[in-house]
């Protein structure tokens, strides 16, 4: 019999003013784990000021209505804590860890960057430098600029998922932006608050009240960003950034109406063609390669079929039918990963890897002829039952420390996943059939959405890219949303 995921039990309230607020007990060590979720990130970033949700969020702790940033550093310091916060596409989460002699402490500072922050112009000036100086060497990794690319590809650049942040776009953010995006998002009401630890869950959640009850609620206030942007866009929504990529006008390379796209699964025809991106970078001297399609979001129900479907295929590491084959048996590459991502509304799924720059054109070939044969003779009972070993094992035990419990249990919460229903985790994979994972095979990769970029010396690799196909040509340093 397959065990129940072990969570804690949480004592599950919610507030006057619209805050959610969880409270459990463990005892295992003297500490106590506190997590506040946000529900905006990222994706509410309005055009032009790509940034702007990491930007407020890296600000809450450089000062308050009562503390300076430094004083801020030497009360977390004195009592050895952590304190951060960090955006991410969907949402902002400020967490607070520190033993529970110093919750008191630890709980105030929480909540003073939470309700008070003041936004400081020197220290924006500073967090922007730093932006950029990330920003233009993460640019130079062919990862990921391959991985931007394909998102471009995918959800056009009307989409935040199709946008990067760029130095102009940081630049432009002012002190004024960073005020109206935490004055319209950051409200109790759009929130949920997650306590674990080594205390006494009625005695904390009393605590919990005494600092948040009174933080106002969401109330309406005049439009002070440059575009109104959902937290997050439907599915119909993310449909019509497909399509736009999908028709939009770039300049591609020939005049024929298939230039720019190429085969996929080794079908000429023009319901199995991919668009195809190259992306020129004169100083490498190997080929990166992305193959991504749109994928589902977190809810679906056949989550947990795709989720081993892709273990099997490439997420399995040595134990993947690519890795096997590009790598092991061909050596025509040292390593294939998974692109598979879930929002609340859609997802991606893809894979990357990278090979000499002869073997280019004939590691795509190997790889499509993969996915064909994937979809076509499906998984074995064998793969579905390593997949299955491998995650009932993992799962538990990427749930071992109060912190990382934490972080699931408010990423599923935030996703719509009831608690119960993160119980029945391992229950539910393990009931997924072999017929399961092959209907989501068919059913997802179906490759008339699938886009392919490539990275790589353009000068080295004409002849690999003319195998190929027809090709879309970037700069490396041009801006990947037009």
């Amino acid at each position: 019999m397959t065990p129940l995921l072990r969570l804690p039990e949480f004592l599950d309230t919610t507030l006057g003013n619209g805050l959610r607020v969880l409270v459990a007990e463990d005892h295992q060590q003297p500490a106590a784990f506190f997590r506040l979720l946000v529900k905006v990130g990222e994706r509410a970033e309005p055009e032009g000021r790509e940034g702007l949700a990491e930007l407020t969020a890296q600000l809450l702790d450089q000062g308050t209505a009562t503390r300076s940033a430094e004083e801020i550093a030497e009360a977390i310091d004195s009592i050895g804590a952590k304190l951060e916060a960090l955006a991410s596409a969907e949402y902002t989460t400020m967490s607070c860890d520190l033993l529970s002699k110093d919750t008191a402490l630890g709980l105030e500072l929480l909540s003073e960057i939470v309700r008070s922050p003041i936004f400081p112009a020197r220290d924006l000036g500073r967090l922007k430098r730093q932006l950029v100086a990330e920003l233009k060497q993460l640019r130079s990794e062919p990862s990921t600029l391959a991985r931007s690319h394909a998102f471009n590809l995918l959800f056009g650049s009307n989409d935040r998922l199709g946008r990067e942040k760029t130095e102009q776009s940081i630049g432009r953010i002012q002190v004024k932006d960073v005020q109206a995006f935490y004055q319209r998002f950051f409200h109790p009401d759009d929130a949920i608050l997650l306590a674990i630890g080594d205390f006494n869950r009625t005695e904390m959640l009393d605590q919990l009240k005494a600092r948040f009850e009174d933080w106002p609620a969401k109330r309406d206030s005049p439009e002070t960003l440059t575009t109104k942007t959902p937290r997050y866009q439907d599915d119909s929504r993310c449909s019509e950034a497909q399509a736009d990529a999908k028709s939009g006008t770039t300049a591609k390379i020939g005049d024929s109406p298939q230039a720019g796209t190429v085969p996929i699964f080794a079908r000429d025809s023009p319901q199995f063609r991919t668009e195809f991106r190259f992306v020129n970078k004169p100083d490498l001297t190997q080929g990166t390669i992305v193959i991504a399609e749109k994928g589902i979001e977190e809810r679906n129900p056949d989550r947990l079929a795709y989720q081993l479907m892709d273990y099997i295929l490439v997420g399995g590491g040595f134990s993947s039918r690519l890795y096997s084959v590009i790598r092991a048996k061909e050596g025509k590459t040292y390593h294939v990963g998974s692109l598979r991502t879930h929002f609340a509304d859609c997802g991606v799924w893809g894979l990357w890897t990278f090979t000499q720059n002869q073997e280019i054109a004939d590691t795509y070939e190997r790889l499509q002829a993969e996915l064909r044969k994937f979809i076509e003779d499906g998984v074995t009972e064998e793969e579905l039952k390593k997949a299955k070993s491998f995650y009932l094992g993992a799962i538990p035990l990427s749930l071992e420390s109060p912190a990382a419990v934490a972080g699931r249990v408010l990423d599923d919460l935030y996703h719509g996943i009831t608690i119960e229903e993160q119980r029945q985790e391992l229950v539910r994979l393990n009931a997924v059939t072999r017929e399961d994972v092959n209907r989501v095979a068919r059913t997802h990769l179906s490759g008339d959405t699938f886009k392919l970029v490539i990275v790589g010396n353009q000068a080295k690799v004409k002849d690999e890219l003319n195998r190929i196909g027809r090709y879309e040509s970037r700069d490396w340093r041009a801006p990947i949303a037009r």
